[in-house]
């Protein structure tokens, strides 16, 4: 859930992340991330699986066919946010700078 308690679900097979608000009516859900189809593209995901909110609203998906983490700005209803990769970058692989289909993501608090 985000800060304003909209629920956030990885939409995995439809390729997008979905926001609902909490009224239990399904209409009231919009693609906020990844409305542009399957793809690489900033408003692309393939396959997301895992999604967190951080405190200030950004959006962090596994991108997992992609082979990366995305760095999300949640978009509109007529709108869907852009992405940046901060994770993954060099593909799928083993090395440093490559992934291998993450599924999971979490925000950790450093004090």
């Amino acid at each position: 859930m985000d800060k304003d308690g909209n629920y956030i679900v990885a939409d995995t097979k439809n390729n997008r992340i979905q926001k609902c608000t909490p009224n239990g009516d399904s209409s009231d859900c919009y693609a906020a991330v990844g409305g542009g189809g399957r793809g690489k593209g900033k408003d692309q995901l393939y396959q997301p699986y895992g999604v967190v909110v951080a405190p200030n609203g950004v959006y962090f998906v596994t991108d997992t066919r992609n082979n990366r983490v995305q760095k999300c700005q949640p978009g509109t209803p007529l709108k869907p946010g852009q992405c940046e990769t901060v994770g993954g970058a060099g593909g799928r692989g083993g090395g440093q700078d490559q992934m291998n289909r993450p599924v999971g993501v979490v925000i950790a608090s450093l004090r």
